[in-house]
């Protein structure tokens, strides 16, 4: 849990059947995901989709992404050549998420949050991230709860310039409240 924090408090409260509203909708599709799970969807078993190597940043990135949106990364440890590109990126889905162990799960939220410390959020970012936190289970690694902490350090700070303002608030409240990495004084308590 986070305890002290250096931004300064948030004059912008997040209303709190809203919030509460948002932390029942992420435990409602947690519950759908292991049920779905449980019925061997994304299982090593059934089909799988081509994802990039767990090191390949910029390849995960065009994945996600495609073309829609510049790689804010220039350098790669490796580069993979071999998954089916879209030009306008992959949208998460119950089997592609499925599919995805919780190495891979932690390691992917590490990089989207990597990408948005030098990107705006956009619609398409905010789904990633959504739907990766939908993935993690607590309790979490300690390197995950810092992963979380800057990214609700990164949303406070993109707060007044976001475009998309309900996506970024859902995110506060599913960082910093449901994985307890903002204080009251940051999202506000509910």
């Amino acid at each position: 849990r986070s305890t002290a924090s250096d931004l300064p408090e948030t004059k912008e409260t997040i209303p709190v059947a809203w919030a509460r509203s948002v932390l029942a909708d992420f435990s409602d599709l947690r519950l759908a995901l292991e049920a779905h799970a449980a019925a061997g969807v994304g299982g090593k078993s059934g089909p799988r989709m081509p994802v990039p190597r767990l090191k390949d940043s910029r390849g995960w990135h065009r994945f996600c992404f495609g073309d829609t949106e510049a790689c804010p990364e220039s350098s790669d440890e490796e580069e993979d050549t071999t998954v089916v590109e879209t030009p306008q990126g992959t949208l998460p889905s119950v089997r592609l998420l499925l599919q995805f162990d919780f190495v891979m799960t932690q390691r992917l939220v590490a990089m989207h949050v990597r990408w948005l410390d030098s990107c705006a959020l956009s619609h398409n970012r905010a789904l990633w991230l959504y739907a990766l936190l939908a993935r993690l289970h607590k309790p979490l690694h300690r390197d995950t709860c810092a992963v979380l902490r800057q990214l609700v350090k990164r949303l406070l700070a993109l707060r007044d310039s976001c475009e998309e303002p309900a996506a970024l608030n859902a995110l506060l409240v599913l960082a910093g409240r449901y994985f307890d990495q903002a204080s009251a004084d940051e999202i506000g308590s509910f």
